[in-house]
């Protein structure tokens, strides 16, 4: 299971975060979103598009101290928040800026794939995203 993003698709809208929000904390909040959309205008002609959302490298779950971050049998990996214990290893270590940490909770949060059914796809108006199961 794989998320995609085609950047020549997005236009920065920012739905698909707002919907993450939604989906994961009943509240429309970029910062609390499991993935962001970065925008860059170098110039009005030719906008730099990013979004950070997991990959699902693995690189976490090698420096995770607590156990929270793990791989299932279709190496996707998984946070269980209640043994997080809010250190920031799997933050500083990610190469993809796809973990967060939640200031309030003092937990980290990611891209769960929405239980195989991510709503940021279902929701993009310009198809920018793609799920491949």
């Amino acid at each position: 299971m794989k998320l995609k993003f085609y950047y020549d698709r997005c236009v920065g809208c920012g739905i698909c975060s707002l919907i993450c929000s939604l989906t994961h904390d009943k509240i429309f909040s970029i910062e609390k979103a499991r993935i962001k959309i970065e925008k860059n205008y170098p110039s009005l002609e030719d906008p730099i598009i990013k979004a950070y959302f997991c990959v699902n490298c693995g690189k976490c779950v090698e420096i995770c101290p607590s156990g929270a971050l793990t791989e299932d049998e279709n190496k996707i990996v998984e946070l269980n928040p209640d043994k997080c214990n809010g250190c920031g290893k799997c933050v500083e270590i990610c190469p993809f800026d796809a973990i967060w940490l939640n200031k309030e909770k003092k937990k980290v949060f990611k891209c769960d794939l929405c239980n195989g059914d991510p709503m940021c796809v279902k929701w993009c108006p310009h198809e920018a995203l793609e799920f491949k199961k």
